[in-house]
């Protein structure tokens, strides 16, 4: 029974973790297609996340190497799973949108800020970088949802007819959001911090589904992602044995339930106000502001300087 309760608790937290990772990487992203089945992107967004569970727990959302090492694998799997995006145009494709995107705001910004701050019970200065969050989500989203596609070397134009579809997505995003926050809460002290039949059984499926999938498709530059993901593990696998990897768990600082859910409701509020804030000032006002530029500047070199420093901390300290 307490076997079928780890089991059952591990895939409760992976769902939570997932609900999250979809919020930021699909609704707060970009348009998501009417066509797409949100529960089943959910499932494979949490498949993606499952065998870094044991990472998500002992480090519990601190942004250390092994969470780094996890989110750029994340990030990885998420652009050369189920689509080609990652073996297009390397190797910037590694950059963008896995380590752009993926880790420097789905996992770094919120798993390790955002969520954080909410399972900590934080209300006072984590809520100013909500705030900056909703505001650069809302700025973001102005951009998405209004340029057009454009031939080469043509200006850059803006469509503002069909911003609305922004606010009625916006809604969809902070539910994941709830619904994870509040199955990791529920069950993140629930099972232990080893490498468990969770984590085995999502990395076999993974395997599984990209051997009849993208490998044979887009060989051989599909080889790239077993690559990087074997890298990462390799990494992490020298970063378990660090003691002070392995006392993170020990760090943790639980709250009760009154105020997580405080915290959940004014962290969700405060993000939602100012992404729908700052979107629907530019989008009124019709701003038109090349975010794809600033976002790649200033996060593309964050997310390599991430997962550079992660690896080069991991192996210097196998060799030393």
């Amino acid at each position: 029974m307490n076997r079928i309760l780890d089991i059952f608790w591990r895939v409760t937290f992976t769902l939570g973790v997932g609900a999250i990772l979809v919020a930021f990487s699909e609704v707060l992203f970009y348009q998501v297609p009417d066509d797409v089945d949100m529960i089943a992107l959910w499932l494979l967004y949490s498949l993606m996340v499952s065998p870094f569970l044991s990472v998500f727990t002992r480090a519990d959302f601190v942004l250390s190497p092994s969470t780094v090492l996890a989110g750029a694998s994340f990030g990885f799997l998420a652009e050369g799973l189920l689509v080609s995006e990652l073996f297009l145009y390397l190797p910037f494709t590694l950059l963008w949108t896995s380590l752009a995107w993926h880790l420097s705001v789905s996992v770094a910004l919120g798993l390790c800020v955002f969520a954080k701050s909410i399972l900590e019970g934080r209300t006072g200065r984590s809520l100013i970088k909500t705030s900056l969050l909703g505001a650069y989500l809302g700025a973001w989203n102005s951009y998405m949802w209004a340029v057009r596609a454009v031939p080469d070397n043509a200006d850059v134009s803006f469509d503002w007819s069909r911003t609305g579809g922004f606010v009625e997505q916006l809604p969809e995003g902070v539910a994941f959001l709830g619904i994870g926050m509040l199955l990791m809460f529920f069950s993140k002290q629930q099972f232990s911090d080893d490498y468990g039949i969770v984590e085995k059984i999502g990395l076999g499926a993974i395997v599984t589904i990209f051997a009849v999938g993208q490998l044979p498709i887009n060989f051989p530059f599909s080889l790239i992602l077993p690559f990087m993901l074997l890298l990462n593990m390799k990494a992490d696998s020298v970063r378990r044995n660090d003691k002070a990897f392995c006392q993170l768990a020990a760090q943790r600082d639980f709250v009760s339930f009154l105020p997580f859910l405080k915290s959940l409701v004014l962290h969700c509020s405060v993000l939602t106000l100012w992404t729908l804030g700052i979107y629907l000032l530019l989008s009124t006002y019709r701003i038109g502001i090349e975010m794809n530029v600033i976002h790649i500047l200033a996060f593309g070199p964050y997310g390599l300087y991430l997962w550079g420093k992660a690896l080069m901390s991991s192996f210097r300290g196998a060799l030393g």
